[in-house]
């Protein structure tokens, strides 16, 4: 949410300015609520989203990346931010395919937590 301006929505959304409640803002933004250990993330964003800028998703799955995360990036391209979701194309057959690979994943119980 860093990357918003103050605008009347983000505003209204999270009840002040970046001034005025900056612990919101930190905790409305995905990139800043990553753990050590993220869980799979399949990403699907329009390039011409003019709501929310194609960067925050590229910035977003960078950021799962680095921190080890297993995370796939689905960009359609031409779309804007409501035509992504009501014209899915491909994206919906993507992420199944992402499910299914990791569904599929041969899972090790982590230590500690071996069968009996």
């Amino acid at each position: 949410m860093f990357k918003f301006d103050d605008g009347k929505l983000v505003v209204q959304f999270l009840g002040g300015t970046r001034a005025e409640v900056p612990e919101k803002y930190r905790l409305a933004s995905p990139a800043r609520q990553i753990q050590s250990t993220p869980p799979p993330f399949f990403l699907f964003h329009g390039t011409w989203d003019r709501l929310v800028p194609v960067d925050h998703a590229t910035d977003f799955y960078q950021a799962l990346r680095a921190q080890g995360g297993e995370a796939e990036l689905f960009l359609q391209h031409g779309r804007g931010h409501f035509l992504s979701f009501l014209n899915r194309g491909n994206a919906i057959e993507a992420g199944l395919d992402f499910l299914e690979s990791q569904v599929s994943a041969p899972h090790y119980p982590p230590k500690g937590d071996e069968e009996r």
